[in-house]
């Protein structure tokens, strides 16, 4: 099995936000005691562990942990990954760990970049329909003010004609 060291340089996909949370399985290297996790934050570098207290987390920095993402059903890809980072809870910030892909076999990293680039694409094709709804319902709101506003300078224009038409007939009379 060839492994394949990920190097930032080389990441195509921006991190990204999936609808439903993955299922992340995690365990130190060696160790029999599995941790069940949930992501909703993925790259092709690594992922975001939303973590209420990551004070708590059971792994250190210096850990080695084997991770299995699910990505989809019986869709589910296996690497090696060390804690980053650790945010705490504050007023701006969601607090979690960010774990760091390490090492990971070619035909997984495959994977997980398809489904990266695959999830990419829907979520512009929603933000694109979405967009194209409210542009929608935008011009069917400015046609109905339009058509609305325009009866109302027909009978303005209507009634001008009428108006000035009086007129010339008060005049014809007044001169004759």
């Amino acid at each position: 099995m060839k492994m394949v060291n990920v190097n930032r340089d080389n990441r195509r996909f921006s991190r990204v936000t999936v609808d439903n949370s993955l299922r992340v399985e995690m365990n130190s290297v060696g160790s029999d005691i599995k941790y069940m996790m949930e992501t909703k934050d993925i790259s092709d570098t690594g992922f975001f562990l939303d973590f209420e207290h990551p004070g708590r987390f059971p792994f250190t920095p210096m850990s080695i942990m084997e991770i299995w993402l699910e990505l989809e059903a019986e869709n589910k890809i296996f690497f090696n990954g060390k804690m980053t980072r650790v945010v705490f809870p504050d007023a701006n910030t969601r607090p979690g760990i960010a774990i760091r892909i390490v090492q990971i076999d070619s035909g997984a990293e495959t994977t997980l970049r398809e489904f990266i680039k695959k999830t990419v694409l829907s979520n512009e094709a929603q933000q694109s329909s979405a967009t194209a709804n409210i542009a929608a319902a935008d011009s069917v709101g400015n046609a109905s003010a339009q058509e609305t506003a325009k009866p109302k300078q027909t009978r303005k224009k209507a009634s001008r004609k009428k108006s000035v038409s009086k007129k010339a007939s008060r005049k014809k009379t007044n001169a004759a």
